[in-house]
């Protein structure tokens, strides 16, 4: 953001904010909330200035917290904003106010913050979200007021300074000069939120009232240029010194205001000048006399400045900005580009296309021959001559994954994807929107999160949606099988490596190929698992013995149904089966039979587990009791 100076624009921007005081109601604003209120006389102030309005039910609610779109408004309207100039400052910004959502009661102010340099063009796309309110920070405050200040009242930052709160480690460097300067005018304590800023919070109501307010001050001292010292002022006999100053500046026209007044801002290097112009001012462009209108924004400029108001224009004309569709390009003597009127569908523009002009798609250059019918077109010209002529394609095709479906209304739903690019963009679709999934055609509600999708625009309408599932198939053993509110298997694959899936009610189920349900499958069986962006769609099992080896001690012994059972930690037994192949070693390496074991042996069991019992293939007796 570029720093400048205001000097006889300070009149021009604080007498809007004394007119807004001498509007004010004569009595004291009263709402019923305020009383005894530590801000109440901050309050009262700002709304008797007109920057800050309480609710219908006549509360203010000090207590609560401000938009970001509202710290904006609320900062406009404390540097002059006028409403009678916003179509002025809105068509500065027009597109950049469409583009990023500004809704039409707040684009006045916003145009006018972003002309003052109160906020960048970055900082719209922050402003409106489509899913919630965006609540100022303090620190949001503290910059926004902090250049109202600096532009507005002449104040000037710091490059060295010593920020006094005890998380000034976490204070962005480009905040702390606002905050040095708010300090230094009294307008925030070094003391208060014991001795911190806390720049991350929301700021309350109570907490702008008193800085609006407090900063309104210092700029009612520096409308006009300031007080008047007695050494400015002359006895009605004293000879008046009628010198006049004069001043001449070069550079390019960065806006202009015609009217009852007319005002122009001009820029000359890093240094931003605005004045009024002379009704009766010698005006030229080109070389040729010419009137207020042919004085456009862009144009090349020369002024003569007497005491402060333009008396002599000197312009040349510069680069105009042509938006519109590609129509047709003709060949002939010239070569000649169509294009219709993006504000005037009936109007069919012509330009020339010169060995110098420059056609750019997505920052590459390309030939005339390559756009197409319908195009969008913004042609850059001197006269019908074509300098620069960029092209935005009419079809797009966009790439991502979908991350959030939700319905906007009756016939309208949102899905937020992430392009390609890491960007996050929300695609809004209708009842006329061609939606395929896996090369079917669907319904809107059959997209699911994760899918991966391709978008054809035309126009940023959207025209076709292809979705495709992300397919993935896990093989593994069933390590555990927790049925509730929300079914989920736990598989550990051939590599060890363990998941846990959500199992829905449409998920099918086999067991050895034959249809099966949720409560029939057991730890240890084999599985192969199909899913559907990670979501469990088809579940296949085996009783496949697993091999198990367990470590423990005999607590109890059964002869005759070859059963034993065995602690293998502390509190947790199972039940080992043997059959006629099981083999048991004692100690001393020799064979012996379930007979022999004994209560409180320490042993070593290497087993099949088949999910309904384990059976025991060779038995080690480490420790005899």
């Amino acid at each position: 953001m570029s720093k400048k100076s205001f000097k006889k624009p300070i009149a021009i921007a604080t007498s809007f904010v004394l007119l807004n005081s001498s509007l004010a109601f004569a009595a004291p604003t009263v709402f019923t909330d305020i009383s005894g209120h530590w801000a109440e006389e901050h309050i009262e102030d700002v709304y008797e200035r007109k920057i800050i309005s309480g609710y219908e039910d006549a509360t203010y609610r000090p207590g609560g917290n401000i938009t970001k779109l509202e710290a904006v408004i609320i900062s406009a309207k404390l540097m002059g904003y006028s409403s009678s100039e916003s179509q002025y400052y809105i068509s500065q910004y027009s597109s950049a106010l469409s583009s990023n959502s500004i809704p039409s009661w707040a684009q006045g102010e916003v145009a006018y913050a972003l002309f003052n340099d109160i906020i960048s063009q970055d900082d719209l796309k922050g402003l409106v979200s489509t899913n919630k309110q965006t609540y100022a920070k303090r620190q949001d405050i503290a910059t926004y007021i902090g250049r109202v200040l600096e532009y507005g009242a002449g104040e000037k930052l710091k490059s060295i300074y010593s920020i006094p709160y005890n998380d000034e480690m976490i204070i962005p460097d480009d905040v702390e000069p606002y905050i040095d300067l708010l300090l230094r005018n009294d307008i925030l304590d070094k003391n208060s939120n014991n001795g911190r800023f806390l720049p991350n919070n929301a700021i309350s109501r109570a907490e702008v009232a008193k800085i609006v307010s407090l900063s309104a001050e210092i700029l009612d001292g520096n409308s006009y240029g300031g007080n008047t010292s007695p050494d400015d002022t002359e006895d009605d006999d004293t000879e008046v010194n009628d010198r006049v100053k004069t001043e001449i500046v070069s550079g390019y026209v960065e806006s202009i205001i015609k009217g009852s007044r007319n005002v122009i801002s001009i820029v000359d290097g890093d240094e931003r000048h605005i004045h009024n112009i002379d009704e009766d001012a010698d005006i030229t462009l080109d070389n040729r006399r010419a009137d207020i209108y042919k004085i456009k924004k862009g144009q090349n400029i020369t002024v003569v400045i007497e005491d402060d108001v333009i008396v002599s224009i000197e312009a040349e004309e510069a680069e105009e900005v042509t938006e519109g569709y590609f129509y047709y390009f003709l060949t002939g003597q010239e070569n000649q580009v169509h294009i219709q009127d993006k504000n005037d569908d009936d109007e069919i523009i012509k330009f020339v296309l010169t060995k110098s002009s420059e056609i750019y798609l997505d920052n590459k250059s390309i030939d005339v021959r390559d756009i197409k019918f319908g195009d969008i077109v913004t042609i850059k010209h001197i006269g019908d001559e074509i300098v620069e002529l960029e092209i935005e394609p009419k079809e797009k095709s966009l790439e991502g994954i979908v991350k959030d479906i939700y319905e906007e209304d009756d016939d309208e739903y949102v899905l937020e994807v992430l392009l390609e690019d890491d960007d996050r963009e929300e695609f809004v679709i209708d009842s006329d929107t061609d939606i395929r999934r896996d090369r079917k055609s669907a319904d809107f509600d059959e997209i699911k999160i994760d899918d991966e999708v391709e978008i054809e625009l035309e126009y940023d309408k959207v025209i076709e949606v292809n979705a495709f599932s992300v397919q993935k198939t896990i093989e593994g053993f069933i390590k555990g099988i927790s049925i509730g509110e929300k079914t989920e298997i736990t598989v550990e694959d051939y590599d060890g490596n363990t998941e846990v899936f959500e199992v829905t009610p449409k998920a099918e189920i086999t067991i050895e190929e034959e249809r099966a349900g949720i409560y029939d499958l057991r730890p240890n069986y084999e599985v192969e698992i199909d899913l559907e962006n990670n979501e469990v769609v088809w579940i296949e099992s085996y009783r496949k013995l697993q091999g198990v080896t367990y470590e423990g001690r005999v607590i109890d012994v059964d002869h005759r149904d070859d059963i034993f059972e065995m602690e293998i930690s502390r509190k947790e037994e199972i039940e080992i089966e043997i059959d006629d192949d099981t083999i048991i070693i004692d100690e001393d390496g020799d064979t012996i039979r379930l007979r022999d074991l004994n209560r409180d042996d320490e042993i070593l069991v290497y087993g099949e587990d088949n999910g309904y019992y384990v059976l025991a293939t060779r038995i080690l007796v480490l420790i005899p009791r």
